[in-house]
């Protein structure tokens, strides 16, 4: 028992108080021995008798009750016994750790066997210390964890910790951290109380600005009133400070009967151990009075104090006005607690081990002795040590009891909450409880309604470092602060988080998207690159134009196939190239619209063959370019290519070559419907997965090997004489479709969804139209528009004019001091090849002039013709280097004098042949008069035109010559078919040169 002071007398206001809330187990202990004296099967014959010593609340006296005891109970008299009469067998203690531990000590040297009836302490647990020592709790590891749970329940993640500071404390601070960190509760600060600073005065208390500070509302205390006394007394004298504390059943702090209105304790919740009730043991409790236990002064002292009982008698002993129903169990909270009936089980089981320890001993000395007549009743306490140490029964209550210490205990708890009323009554109320075995999340049972809250409270205070996060947010932990200390983060993109303080979001499944709030998910609409989207439309609505288009430009060449631009580069391939390009834009409408197995693979095999077909085509019209003028140089074998089918081969090489590539992509890894739950948020795109990319890549790689081919060869080709100039576009159009498929690869990679097929379309939209503005444009134009340049040399001039046409330019350097403003001819290249047509076409006209020079003098004009020619080549020849050399006007006046010089050489010989017609007319009438006669030798003779320079006859070669070449010869002339004008004879057997004379006298030379 604990004793505040000592005082000299017992009566009135001066009698000693006692704190009476460990006399329970007191009445507990004098319960079970009259119990067993009553048990006829155990210790029978045999009448258990007790001492009940008081532990003083002091250091300096803790030792005084066991002095005394061991003393014999007279007087203090270390190592001497004055009672012989009484021998103790077994010492049943408790409850403060540190009282067991110092009278362990003691009694240590004596062998006493001790039974702590206290909890479960780890430093008494220490056999090498204590071999005497046995401690009947076990150890209990669920205390800690339904701490954890009920705070878990409140939400309280912030919350301060004050354990005392001994083994039993460090221990449970050890397991609460532990299943605190595991749950994500932290702890505020962390105080350790001993009971020496219960003498340090309140403003010294370093726990203090822990306690008050106002973002802390919940504070966990584990003790035992003994090391708790400093925490109480703080407590009730800090005004300010109103928490909720959790604590256990050790720490006692209703140990005042004063009223207290605002009483700092209100509210506190309490775990206690379940136990069930002792049978009787209540009963028991009604029938205790100080008249049946007259030599108990400790519960004289109860009812004292409990019921206002007035003493009386020379001693003070006689007890008077007290209340005929008095009782225990009617005894004021702060006095007297059954709640706590843990240890009124645990002191009841500590005597009964007792008693069966000293059953089996007696039991055996008696088997043993009886033999020698010796007494059984006599034997040393160290022997009681055996048996205790392997005791085993089923108590009253049915529960199985052991003294083994390494049993673990998983005990259930209720959960009290302590009310004080103003009007000063106490009493604690069942809100709960905690159950281990139960199953995960329903551990705990709380009744909130009922929960009385500290003062400042009406419902569960917040006890947190931080707000809670909400759904839709997630916690992320504040740099150098504990894990309840958080800033609240929306969850990311395609992630939600349906409670309170979630530590991470979860995804939302492939077919479902976070809402704004990304705290649910919500199904995606199915959708895809459909014809009524305003893409889709616009983009089927290009393809259609263009193809409709295509189709129109294929019409004109059709129609107009026979005019030189349709010719010029073999009709053939053009139509070709037309129907494939037709193709390509209707090939786009299969990228749009719901994708099925079908069109996945069609849309990808389809537009590669296309697009080979149109690429190999336009390799062929190059080829074709090069190959013809190749073939205009004297020795050349490559005429042999033009007429081979080289381009139908290089079509037809290509387009296998493709069929096999898409083949072996169809027959590994052929292209298949995919769902794009990703690129387009709330929504599920159906798409084409293209099976192996490696096969799409190696498709679009062998067109654009072909397009760079076709671009560089027709690049090359581009220098060509301009009657031919279709390789400036060919090369165009290449360079416009790789420039293309070149962009595509970046743009078609950093694009997703719908946009992906929308680039990918696109790309051949674009690419065809390149490829028919660039090559047909320019022709459609001059056969519709302009049908007049629609010949060789407007066809020239028309591309001078439409690719570089001549402009205005100054000049600034040629002339000191001066800016000349001139022409400048755009494209010097145009310039250059009508200069040379021009040039080539003098050259020709001289060569046949001058072949026709030694004809008779009546056609003597082509002489006058060779020289005018041979003076129009001279000039212009003499006209390059002269132009090339000279700067500014000097330029402009050679270009002039240069044309008025070939020009007056040309008059001259003109005017010349005219003065000779008009002579000859008047001179030699005759002449026009008289009918040619024209002498056909007979077969065998020599014509006087068949002979060459060198006088050889050539009649033998061409005496038999073919009809129709004679025929075709006067045609060519520009002959017409007259039997009148002809001699006789004269087809089968005339040279060209007759016909030649001929078609002359056909032409009215009569």
């Amino acid at each position: 028992m604990e004793v505040e002071k000592s005082q000299e007398h017992w009566c009135a206001s001066r009698m000693p108080r006692f704190l009476y809330k460990h006399y329970i187990h007191v009445l507990a202990f004098i319960f079970a021995i009259e119990e067993i004296n009553r048990n006829p099967l155990l210790l029978p014959n045999v009448s258990l008798g007790y001492h009940i010593y008081n532990s003083y609340h002091s250091h300096q006296r803790t030792l005084e009750g066991p002095v005394l005891w061991l003393s014999g109970g007279r007087e203090e008299i270390p190592n001497y016994n004055c009672e012989s009469q009484s021998k103790s067998v077994a010492v049943v203690e408790g409850i403060t750790s540190a009282f067991v531990l110092q009278l362990g000590t003691l009694l240590e040297l004596y062998k006493f066997p001790q039974i702590s009836y206290g909890l479960f302490d780890p430093l008494l647990s220490d056999k090498e210390l204590l071999p005497s020592l046995y401690q009947m709790s076990p150890k209990d590891s669920s205390l800690a964890l339904g701490m954890v749970k009920l705070l878990l329940h409140f939400s309280w993640t912030w919350v301060g910790l004050i354990v005392s500071d001994d083994m039993k404390g460090e221990q449970f601070l050890w397991e609460l951290k532990e299943d605190m960190a595991r749950e994500g509760v932290c702890a505020a600060f962390t105080e350790k109380v001993s009971t020496a600073e219960r003498f340090i005065p309140f403003s010294n208390w370093v726990a203090m600005p822990n306690i008050d500070n106002p973002s802390i509302n919940v504070t966990v205390v584990y003790g035992d009133t003994d090391a708790l006394t400093a925490l109480t007394i703080l407590i009730m004298n800090s005004l300010d400070t109103w928490k909720v504390w959790i604590t256990t059943y050790q720490w006692d702090f209703t140990t005042n009967g004063e009223i207290f209105l605002l009483n700092h304790f209100h509210g506190t919740l309490i775990l206690s151990k379940q136990s069930r009730e002792i049978p009787g043991f209540r009963q028991f409790l009604e029938t205790v009075n100080p008249s049946k236990y007259p030599e108990d002064i400790f519960l004289k002292k109860l009812w004292l104090f409990s019921f206002d009982c007035s003493l009386s008698g020379p001693d003070c002993e006689t007890l008077e006005d007290c209340p005929l129903n008095a009782s225990v169990a009617s005894v004021p909270l702060h006095y007297f607690d059954m709640s706590t009936s843990d240890f009124i089980k645990t002191t009841y089981d500590s005597v009964y081990s007792v008693a069966h320890a000293l059953h089996e001993v007696l039991l055996l000395k008696t088997q043993v002795e009886s033999e020698e007549n010796a007494n059984p009743l006599v034997f040393y306490q160290w022997q009681l040590h055996q048996p205790l140490r392997v005791i085993q029964f089923t108590n009253s209550i049915g529960d199985q009891v052991t003294l083994d210490e390494n049993r673990n205990s998983v005990a259930q708890y209720d959960i009290l909450n302590y009310c004080n009323l103003p009007s000063g009554l106490q009493h604690l109320v069942k809100v709960g409880k905690f159950v281990p075995q139960a199953p995960h999340g329903q551990e705990l049972t709380i009744h909130k309604e009922i929960i009385d809250w500290a003062i400042g409270f009406e419902e569960a205070p917040l006890s947190v470092c931080s707000p809670s996060c909400g759904p839709g947010f997630w916690k992320t932990t504040q740099e150098g602060k504990a894990i309840c200390c958080f800033n609240c983060t929306m969850c990311p993109e395609g992630e939600i988080s349906n409670k309170t303080d979630s530590d991470d979001c979860t995804k939302c499944p492939d077919d479902q998207y976070p809402n704004s709030g990304r705290n649910h998910c919500l199904p995606k609409a199915v959708t895809f690159l459909a014809y009524e989207d305003p893409l889709g439309t616009a983009l089927a609505s290009v393809a259609l134009c263009f193809s409709a288009l295509t189709a129109v430009v294929l019409g004109v060449f059709v129609k107009h196939r026979h005019t030189p631009i349709v010719k010029a580069n073999n009709r053939t391939l053009s139509y070709i190239l037309l129907i494939s390009l037709f193709l390509c834009f209707l090939c786009s409408l299969l990228f749009i619209g719901r994708p099925n197995t079908a069109t996945c693979i069609l849309r990808q095999i389809i537009f590669g063959i296309m697009f080979t077909v149109v690429v190999s085509t336009i390799l062929a019209k190059t080829i074709i370019v090069l190959l013809a003028f190749k073939a205009t140089t004297p020795g050349r074998k490559t005429r042999w290519f033009l007429g081979s089918g080289i381009s139908s081969s290089v079509i037809f090489i290509c387009f296998f070559i493709q069929a096999t590539l898409s083949g072996i992509w169809l027959g590994i890894a052929p292209p298949f419907i995919d769902i794009d739950a990703h690129s387009e948020y709330g929504h599920l795109i159906i798409e084409c997965n293209k099976g192996s990319v490696i096969a799409f890549y190696c498709a679009l790689g062998f067109m654009g090997s072909l397009a760079l081919v076709s671009f560089i060869l027709a690049f090359l080709a581009r220098n060509l004489p301009d009657t031919f100039n279709e390789a400036k576009f060919l090369t165009f159009s290449m360079l416009m479709f790789c420039s293309v498929w070149i962009t595509f690869l970046p743009v078609y990679h950093s694009s997703k969804g719908k946009v992906m097929v929308a680039v990918e379309i696109f790309s051949i939209l674009t690419s065809s139209a390149g490829i028919l503005g660039c090559i047909f444009a320019p022709k459609c134009y001059i056969i519709l528009i302009r049908p007049d340049r629609n010949t060789l040399q407007a066809t020239l001039s028309g591309i001078w004019l439409g690719i570089a046409p001549p402009f205005i330019d100054i000049d600034a350097h040629s002339e000191y001091g001066h800016l000349i403003i001139e022409c400048n001819k755009g494209s010097v290249i145009a310039f250059y090849c009508a200069l040379g047509f021009m040039g080539s076409l003098a050259l020709v006209s001289f060569i046949l002039a001058f072949l026709a020079r030694n004809l008779p003098d009546t056609f003597n004009e082509a002489k006058f013709l060779t020289f005018s020619m041979l003076m129009f080549c001279s000039v212009w020849i003499t006209f390059l280097p002269v132009y090339h050399s000279s700067k500014g006007k000097v330029m402009v006046a050679v270009e002039i004098f240069s044309i008025l010089t070939s020009s007056a050489g040309i008059l001259g010989s003109t005017v010349i042949i005219l003065e000779l017609d008009i002579r000859k007319k008047v001179t030699e009438p005759v002449f026009f008069t008289r009918k040619l006669q024209l002498h056909i030798p007979p077969q065998g003779t020599t014509s006087p035109f068949s002979q060459n320079s060198g006088g050889k006859d050539r009649t033998k070669g061409e005496a038999n010559h073919n009809p129709r070449r004679l025929s075709h010869a006067r045609k060519s002339l520009g002959c017409q078919e007259s039997g009148s004008h002809s001699a006789p004879g004269s087809t089968e057997k005339a040279t060209l040169a007759e016909a030649s004379l001929l078609c002359l006298s056909d032409t009215g030379f009569e």
